[in-house]
């Protein structure tokens, strides 16, 4: 699949690509891309969501907290969801420290 390039499908049906693994994975870290958006195989007509495609998201995911949180400061939407995730990790840290003897 190195050689493999990915089509994606805007919410309005416009496709776009072929590009290569990583244009996509550039496209994901600018957020013109979600876990919903249609992708396909160059040569194939199997759509289906970046979710199934892994290869596309895994860098990030594999990112630590603090790393991608520092990333999304350029994405204002970005920052104030991992910012909201990082309260609430520290809330439930928190809540159970308070429950234990």
């Amino acid at each position: 699949m190195a050689s493999a390039r990915y089509l994606y499908m805007t919410a309005d049906g416009n496709i776009h690509g072929p590009f290569w693994l990583s244009r996509m994975r550039e496209l994901w870290q600018q957020g013109k891309l979600n876990m919903r958006t249609e992708v396909c195989l160059e040569g194939t007509q199997r759509w289906e969501p970046v979710e199934f495609y892994p290869e596309i998201y895994e860098e990030e995911a594999r990112m630590p907290v603090l790393a991608r949180i520092r990333q999304a400061r350029t994405d204002p939407g970005r920052l104030t969801v991992w910012l909201v995730l990082l309260a609430l990790a520290l809330v439930v840290w928190w809540m159970r420290r308070q429950g234990s003897p």
